[in-house]
């Protein structure tokens, strides 16, 4: 069997991210034998586990499935084969989408002079653009106008006293206002491709419908049409309840040894609707009672379900949970099990597997043996 060293595939360290959005750090290697791998925090600490974290150890792939700004940063990766290590670094940075947290309406005096102020929020700091509604019911920038009495001062503002600026504002000052400046006008908050609307004496403009009813009349297909004077356009969406999941309907043991089992685990009834995306164990020694219901252990789904550090001749009981996005579902599938006392190995198999109990060798003088320890 030859040996290659492990080696990264690529070299993508920066990764930006959208906010509830999910993210994918890639960290593949290759090398012989196959690399495993583990991710670490900025602090050095294993995330295996984590809520909304899941790990694949077998291709090197860390996915964040709801990303948050805290969850911005460093992070390392470790890919490990035949004792040889090597790390690489990702860098995860969050895009905020705007919001305009204050653009409350206005009144003024004829020929006085009337102040307008929009507040936004997002990550890189949005920029804001005042528009306002013209004859033709479109909207111009207001600070494109050749109007000298316009004019539009931006700044950043920090809600804490000597912290990082978090808002972005922008003022709208017309000065000596007559009804002419009267009207309905827009403030605008953009970043990368995003950008956010309120309306100045109208409503939000939203394309978001949040249901919160746990009603099954709530959940089917949603129609969204859009229209303007020159047409419409419409979109279906099927929307679909999703809740925590079932237990698993059985765990079984596929391999023990003295000190490690490895779980083959039947798959819950009712998945709550969406996928799975961790199995969960949790043991106890036999003569010991239950101290709380969280979970050991938590594996990623497909992953190998191994469980470590048993102590030979000892009797456990073992319970088992699955995870998805909504939540961990209640204990089942209990099980126990008394581990064997050490012993020697089993025999190894040979690879490949000899065909008629005869070894093939691709060389005159010499043959290759590669085995696996049982």
């Amino acid at each position: 069997m030859i040996i290659v060293p492990p080696k990264f595939k690529n070299v993508i360290e920066d990764i930006e991210s959208i906010e509830d959005m999910s993210a994918r750090l890639d960290c593949e290697a290759e090398g012989e034998p196959t690399p495993t791998y583990e991710f670490l925090d900025a602090n050095g600490e294993p995330i295996i586990g984590r809520p909304g974290f899941v790990i694949n150890p077998n291709t090197g792939i860390l996915v964040i499935e709801e990303v948050k700004r805290e969850n911005a940063g460093e992070y390392k990766c470790r890919a490990s084969s035949d004792g040889r290590t090597i790390e690489a670094v990702r860098r995860l940075r969050v895009i905020s989408k705007p919001t305009i947290v204050s653009f409350i309406n206005a009144t003024g005096v004829e020929n006085k002079d009337i102040t307008i102020e929009c507040i936004a929020r997002g990550d890189p700091l949005p920029e804001i653009v005042f528009l306002k509604e013209g004859s033709d019911n479109t909207y111009k920038i207001v600070v494109n106008t050749l109007d000298p009495r316009v004019s539009v001062e931006a700044s950043n503002r920090s809600s804490d006293i000597g912290g990082e600026p978090d808002s972005a504002v922008a003022k709208l000052s017309i000065s000596g206002a007559t009804r002419s400046d009267d009207g309905l006008y827009k403030c605008r908050a953009e970043n990368s491709e995003f950008y956010k609307t309120k309306v100045f004496r109208g409503r939000e403009i939203s394309t978001l419908i949040r249901v919160t009813s746990e009603d099954d009349s709530f959940y089917g297909e949603y129609r969204c049409l859009a229209e303007n004077k020159h047409g419409d356009a419409e979109h279906f969406i099927t929307l679909k309840q999703a809740h925590v999941p079932q237990p698993p309907t059985q765990a079984t043991f596929e391999t023990v040894t003295a000190t490690t089992i490895t779980f083959n685990i039947v798959g819950p009834q009712n998945i709550g609707g969406i996928n799975l995306t961790y199995y969960a164990v949790q043991y106890r020694k036999k003569n010991e009672e239950w101290i709380d219901e969280n979970p050991s252990k938590e594996w990623p789904i497909e992953s190998p379900y191994i469980l470590e550090n048993l102590e030979p001749q000892t009797a456990y009981v073992f319970r088992f949970f699955a995870k998805n996005l909504v939540g961990l579902s209640t204990y089942g599938a209990q099980t126990q099990r008394t581990m064997p006392k050490r012993a020697a190995p089993e025999k190894p198999d040979i690879l490949p597997t000899p065909i008629g109990g005869i070894v093939h060798s691709d060389y005159s003088q010499k043959y290759d043996l590669a085995w696996i320890a049982s």
